[in-house]
């Protein structure tokens, strides 16, 4: 690596910013004479980037290709052939790097910059040839080194190359390949260095100072601003913020941020103008800054005391002395920053300021805080304005308040560009133009400056053919001016890192207004070779959402409408993507007649097209032989033949013998057998309901990473040779579907299984599952009871497995199994050897008839466990110490019939650290189930006691809901904590536990039982004190408890609510004072526990003389909230017992 590049840009990608181009759909076909002189003629004033990911795989290429031929045999010198070419390779990157930083641009460097692209691509190609035939070989088990490592990640795979590819021997196509390329490279070295001394020249001649701030760029905040458009209620919330904002410094009380976020154009600096110049606002004193990318602390302390003296906020005998007052006149001649920062502090002290920081780019800590240093000597009250496109700028700076602006609505929109091109003008002679005007401004996309943009461009010419010229333009070929919106959203994409600029380019392949699914978008980066792990910790899929993120904080990304899980690019960023992009991402979705004539552009390598346009143009895609994205959208006519398509994408994919991506939404009988040409292939997108065999073919494509198959039956049955595809990440929608092929342990990249089933049949073990430590999210192994041995289940190596975060052991005896003994102690062996990792959060244990609990289970393992749910497991005899897992939320226990007793074991309590000093155990944070917000025991037929419940522990401090449920010979009271706020009890059926003496007042309780003397213990004296509201289920119990004289005691009560009592209404509930709020429902008659309820919604069951256990569905609204008593101050929220769905397939 060339050593004049700074270690953090190595391998990065390069950022040339080049002229903007006329689009691939215009009549000059690019990089024709006349478009070039015609860019020249303007003097390149729209720079385009065009070779701003070369760096990245010319880097890739190069370290690849030397691989490839490390101890490789000589023949026909192949090694020193790759010597050569990484030589050159890195010559390039170097010029490059130089050409980037100096932000050069020159119409012959970009043509070049095009020739180096294609030649990288092709030099990508050959030693992706060369690995594919290395997989191959893996694939087919000629060479097992690589599952001696048991590791997918990229540098170990490579490792492996150097002493297995010494057994491959290239074949003729491929040198000759590798010999072409080297070839087309060392001409492009030699015009390299005529190419730099050009480019020498032109930082000679044309170099700017890079703090300068272009004068467009400079913003102001003038007495009168212009009126804003359909933002009433983005400036109330922000006047109101401005008046009583949250202090995001807590170090300090004089001053808080707000942020005003949103993209390029859409009005942040035309709402703070507004605000900034509200009469109403009491400040003392306001200045306005324009900061760019140029945050400099000096240069912004400086204009910040220039703008308030400039507008007479800062009165001059403030200021202690004269030789300060003097300083104010120069203070571009103080060097010091210490010194005008306390210049700046005094002129603030004691004043409450308003200052807006326009256009923030910046995102280092270290500087904001430098720059708030001289705000702290303000009043509290104080503001500062804050307007970004990065969200992540307003994260950094700690705000709390932040407006986010979307677009404009149609109609205001279109209010705001009628305004612009029609002004003054007598609208009844331009009925025709505003029909057109208003089609022009839903292209858009809500933007106000495009608004104003378009509009000046209409207004010069009031003619109906000028109206249709500009409705059928892109936003970026109307002319330039500076300060518009074509210049706005350059300079967006030039503050975008080099790694994200390709990302958000690659998005112009779709359509405008395309919604993209986070999932999609991110597999069609990986399989282009966007994203790429460095490091053996890093995982694909999470550098990829770290893309998204980031773009979607700069303005680039927005929700779509309704469908949260979604995104969209803005209509008039998704134009400037269709711009830099010149033609690589074409796409072909217009409606053409027949005889029209369509030219492809030489540079498209990213293809989207409808299946219509696929048969009627499939001999002019033919023609292209390098292309790397193939997108087939839409449905056929009907008066298209499907044989006509097949026919077509059989000849397409015939040619396209690069494509890293293809997505097809239409098929014939089945996937072509001509898929199995694209050796190159990574992701794949079909409907998979039209699928009933898969080629043989299909199984070579050894690249292969991500198969998507949309409307997938649930049946699908998958090649034999699956097994082969030994880089596939994720089968979708269907990953349990991957565990019906045999051998899928050789699956070590595979990213998620969510379900496999142990067969007594090899290619079925258990031991599959060992090499396969990518997998993520949910994993479900059932069918344990055909593991027989601790050894076989070690196999598994689950506690590999540190990306799994729920998973699921499941046992399923059959018959005379369930009664033999034997089989009990193989599970308690079994369960042993499935030791999980320490990252799992969730865990169900299912059907496991040993009786002892595995040590993994005692000694603190599972500390990150969030749920842990036991089931169906009727042997185990004693429950381990859940109670010291620190983050466990959820536990539920059934059909555990053999415990007998729950002790302090089952809290974590050891018995002889039990002191007789409850408060001083106390104070050493003695708490057992700390996080615990839902307990449900169901089943446990033999359970007759809480046992060893001592003083000196805190039980349960978050316990929300609680369900004890067929637990009939439980006796004593309830380890109940503390419940200030709300209290539900469901007990069923009836028992003899009791509601503990010590627990605290309730001013909320909902009984879910028909023990009345339960309620009455509930009740005693000082609970009738507090209770507010007492909610009361089923005729039964609201019989019984209207019959006792304490339910009249209870002088705090506000409310009384009854749910499923009909109408049922006895004389002693006429005379009260409080209101009665009844809920009825439909209720269905239940056998069923409480815990079976959807997790969406919280649904009560009560037990009625006349009806069955029925269900009420309580919606939010439905639940009253009364205020807590000022006697306790708790804010803990408030306590329902109702237990989420217990998924069974969790």
């Amino acid at each position: 690596m060339p050593e004049n590049i700074p270690r953090d840009e190595r391998g990065r990608s390069s950022r040339i910013l080049l002229g903007f181009r006329r689009s691939v759909g215009s009549a000059e076909a690019p990089g024709s004479p006349t478009s070039l002189s015609r860019r020249e003629q303007k003097g390149d004033r729209n720079p385009r980037p065009t070779g701003w990911f070369i760096g990245t795989f010319i880097a890739k290429v190069a370290d690849l290709g030397i691989l490839y031929v490390k101890n490789q045999y000589e023949y026909r010198d192949v090694k020193g052939k790759l010597k050569q070419l990484e030589k050159n390779l890195r010559k390039i990157q170097a010029a490059l790097f130089e050409v980037d930083k100096r932000r050069i641009t020159n119409p012959g460097l970009e043509e070049w910059l095009w020739d180096l692209k294609d030649s990288v691509y092709a030099a990508e190609d050959v030693i992706d040839g060369f690995e594919y035939n290395l997989l191959e070989d893996i694939a087919k088990g000629k060479n097992q080194l690589f599952f001696e490592e048991k590791s997918n990640d990229r540098a170990k795979i490579k490792n492996k190359f150097i002493d297995t590819l010494k057994l491959l021997a290239f074949c003729k196509e491929d040198l000759n390949q590798l010999d072409d390329a080297i070839k087309k490279f060392s001409e492009l070295v030699d015009e390299l260095g005529k190419l730099l001394k050009v480019v020498e020249l032109n930082v000679a001649t044309n170099k700017k100072d890079d703090a300068e701030i272009p004068n467009w760029r400079r913003t102001t905040s003038p007495v009168k601003p212009r009126p804003l458009r359909g933002r009433d209620d983005e400036v109330t919330k922000l006047k109101m913020l401005l008046k009583t904002g949250n202090n995001s410094n807590p170090d300090s009380n004089s001053f808080s941020l707000v942020s005003i976020v949103g993209p390029g154009g859409i009005g942040k600096t035309e709402l703070a103008r507004l605000v900034y110049n509200e009469e109403n606002l009491n400040f003392h004193i306001k200045a306005w800054v324009c900061v760019c990318n140029n945050f400099n602390v000096r240069r912004l302390s400086i204009e910040i005391i220039e703008s308030a003296a400039f507008h007479g906020h800062i009165v001059l005998h403030s200021i202690n002395n004269l030789d300060e007052i003097l300083k104010l006149t120069d203070l571009h001649s103080i060097s010091n920053l210490d010194e005008i920062q306390k210049i700046l502090s005094k002129c603030l002290m004691g004043k409450r300021f308003l200052v807006v920081l326009d256009d923030v780019w910046e995102e280092s800590v270290a500087n904001w805080e430098n720059l708030c240093t001289a705000f702290r000597s303000g009043l509290e009250g104080s503001r500062i304005i804050v307007t970004t496109q990065l969200e992540s700028v307003a994260k950094m700076m700690g705000t709390k308040d932040i407006v986010n602006l979307d677009g404009l609505d149609d109609k205001v929109n279109w209010e705001l560009l009628k305004e612009c091109s029609l002004r003054d003008q007598n609208h009844a002679e331009h009925r025709r133009l505003e029909r057109i005007g208003w089609e022009i401004s839903q292209k858009l996309g809500g933007s106000p400056l495009a608004a104003v943009t378009v509009g000046r461009a209409l207004k010069y010419d009031l003619k109906e053919e000028h109206w249709r010229r500009i409705l059928h333009k892109k936003i970026y070929e109307i002319e330039e001016k500076e300060g518009d919106i074509v210049s706005v959203l350059r300079l967006s994409y030039e503050q975008l890192p080099a790694h994200l600029k390709q990302c958000y380019i690659s998005c112009s392949l779709f359509p405008k207004n395309h919604s993209f699914e986070k999932d999609d978008l991110l597999q069609m980066w990986m399989a282009l070779g966007f994203v790429q792990a460095n490091d053996k910790y890093d995982r694909m899929e999470d550098i990829g959402q770290d893309l998204i993120n980031e773009l979607s904080s700069r303005s680039f990304f927005v929700n779509a409408k309704r469908k949260e899980d979604k995104f969209v690019i803005h209509a008039v960023l998704h134009e400037l993507a269709d711009c830099i992009s010149d033609g690589e991402y074409f796409r072909l979705d217009g409606e053409y007649e027949g005889n029209q004539p369509i030219r492809l552009p030489d540079k498209a390598r990213h293809i989207y097209v409808t299946a219509d346009n696929l048969v009627m143009f499939s001999k002019i895609l033919c023609k292209k032989e390098n292309v790397r994205s193939l997108v087939v959208a839409g449905d056929l006519s009907d008066g298209i033949p499907k044989s006509d398509f097949v026919d077509s994408l059989k000849d397409v994919l015939d040619s396209f013998k690069c494509l890293r991506l293809l997505m097809l939404s239409v098929l014939g009988s089945g996937l072509p057998k001509a898929i199995g040409g694209l050796k190159h292939l990574r992701y794949l997108e079909i409907p998979g309901d039209v699928i009933t065999e898969w080629p043989e073919s299909f199984c070579k494509l050894y690249h292969l990473q991500w198969v998507n198959l949309k409307m997938c039956s649930k049946n699908l049955l998958l090649p034999e040779k699956m097994n082969r595809l030994i880089r596939l990440r994720r089968l979708i929608p269907s990953p349990e579907a991957i565990s019906t092929i045999a051998g899928v342990g050789k699956l070590t990249s595979l990213q998620e299984l969510k379900k496999y089933h142990v067969q007594l049949k090899e290619g079925f073990e258990v031991g599959q599952l060992s090499a396969m430590n990518q997998l993520q999210g949910k994993l479900c192994i059932s069918n344990l009871q055909h593991v027989e041995s601790l050894k076989k289940a070690e196999q598994a190596m689950l506690r590999t497995k540190e990306h799994l975060s729920k998973l699921k052991l499941h046992w399923d005896y059959k018959g005379e199994e369930i009664i033999q003994h034997s089989k009990w102690e193989v599970a308690e062996k079994v369960i042993e050897g499935l030791k999980p990792h320490s990252n799992l959060r969730k865990l169900t244990i299912s059907g496991y008839k040993g009786c002892k609990s595995p040590t993994w289970m005692k000694n603190k393992l599972l500390s990150n466990l969030e749920h842990l749910k036991l089931r169906n497991c009727g042997s185990w005899k004693a429950l381990p110490p859940f109670g010291e897992l620190p983050l466990l939320k959820i536990l539920h226990i059934r059909s555990l019939s053999s415990i007998g007793k729950i002790d302090t074991t089952f809290f974590g309590i050891d018995k002889d650290k039990i002191c007789v000093n409850p408060q001083k155990e106390k104070k050493e944070n003695n708490v057992s189930f700390p996080s615990l917000e839902e307990l449900l025991f169901d089943g446990l037929e033999n359970w007759n006691a809480w046992d060893g419940l001592e003083n000196g522990f805190e039980l349960f401090p978050c316990l929300r809901r609680l369900f004890i449920w067929n637990c009939n010979n439980l006796r004593g009271p309830l380890p109940l904590p503390s419940f200030p706020r709300e209290l539900t009890i469901l007990l069923y059926p009836p028992s003899s536990t009791k509601f503990p003496k010590d627990t605290h007042p309730t001013s909320v309780l909902k009984i879910y039982t028909n023990n009345v003397n339960l309620i009455r213990d509930c009740l005693e004296e000082r609970n009738r004190v507090l209770l507010c509201t007492l909610e009361i289920h089923g005729i039964f119990v609201l019989r019984s408890v209207i019959e006792k004289d304490w339910f009249f005691q209870l002088n705090s009560l506000k409310q009384l609510v009854l749910v499923n009592c009909g109408t049922y209404n006895p004389p002693e509930l006429q005379n009260i004072s409080f209101p009665i709020i009844r809920r009825a429902s439909d209720a269905q008659k239940l056998n069923t526990p409480p815990a079976e309820a959807s997790s969406k919604e919280l649904r009560t069951r009560q037990r009625d003389e006349d009806q069955g256990w029925n269900t009420q569905p309580l919606s939010t609204s439905d639940v009253v909230h009364m205020p807590t008593p000022e006697k306790t101050d708790n804010k803990r929220s408030k306590i329902a017992l109702g237990a989420k769905q217990d998924d069974a397939s969790n």
